[in-house]
């Protein structure tokens, strides 16, 4: 019965075979597209890309840190540098200083003496006013005109130190002497002729130089020296000063 059953329905069940296998086939093809091999060497490959990606990431926060540091070490030499010269500036003014009370050491009062033996020719005024006949006009005059010779022998009115030397536009040569007490004396006219330089000690009676002729700006006055005389900054009569000590 079972022979005839098959042989009647043989058709169908090799077709019902058929099916199954090509069920079970496509089954197989399906898990392989969506299921394929694990490709280890592609995970690799992105892992060592991502593992570049951070390394770039952790070397430019280095370069950062290392550019801050030096940016740092730059600004801390710059005010190092900058705290190097006030101290130094500090130390020559201290220097400075140290050598004008040096000078006036060996003094205990001043006693201002005539810088020049001659008439004077024309007074201090600054609250006045004096004749120029260079310039034949009334001016003020900030320090007295002592008549001389060429050639006459200038000395300091007090122990001091010279402080400067330079040519003056109306006053021709001019040595500036600095004192004790805030004293300060111009002689204009004068040629240090090595007989003064800058930052030299002189003492009271000491020559600093001689004579010349006077400028254009004084051409018509007989050869003098013009003579000036500070305290802290203003001018004061030299006449008083030297009068009065």
């Amino acid at each position: 019965m079972l022979k005839k059953f098959l042989k009647k329905h043989k058709e169908n069940f090799l077709l019902c075979i058929g099916a199954l296998a090509a069920g079970v086939l496509s089954f197989f093809v399906t898990l392989k597209v969506y299921h394929p091999e694990v490709n280890v060497g592609q995970f690799e490959n992105e892992f060592n890309v991502t593992q570049t990606s951070v390394n770039s990431v952790a070397n430019e926060e280095i370069l950062n840190e290392s550019s801050e540091k030096t940016d740092q070490e730059i600004l801390n030499t710059i005010l190092e540098e900058t705290q190097t010269e006030s101290v130094e500036i500090k130390q020559k003014t201290e220097i400075k200083e140290d050598k004008i009370t040096e000078a006036f050491a060996f003094k205990k009062n001043q006693n201002f003496d005539w810088p020049l033996s001659g008439d004077i020719i024309k007074d201090f005024a600054v609250d006045s006013l004096v004749y120029s006949n260079t310039l034949n006009e009334w001016r003020t005059h900030e320090g007295i005109d002592i008549a001389g010779k060429e050639g006459d022998v200038i000395v300091s009115v007090e122990d001091g130190i010279v402080e400067r030397i330079f040519e003056d536009e109306k006053y021709g040569e001019t040595i500036v002497v600095s004192h004790e007490n805030g004293y300060k004396t111009f002689y204009s006219f004068v040629s240090p002729q090595n007989l003064s330089t800058e930052n030299q000690k002189v003492r009271k009676g000491e020559a600093i130089g001689r004579l010349t002729l006077s400028t254009k700006f004084e051409a018509k006055e007989v050869t003098h020296l013009h003579f000036e005389m500070l305290k802290n900054g203003v001018k004061i009569s030299p006449i008083l000063e030297i009068i009065d000590n």
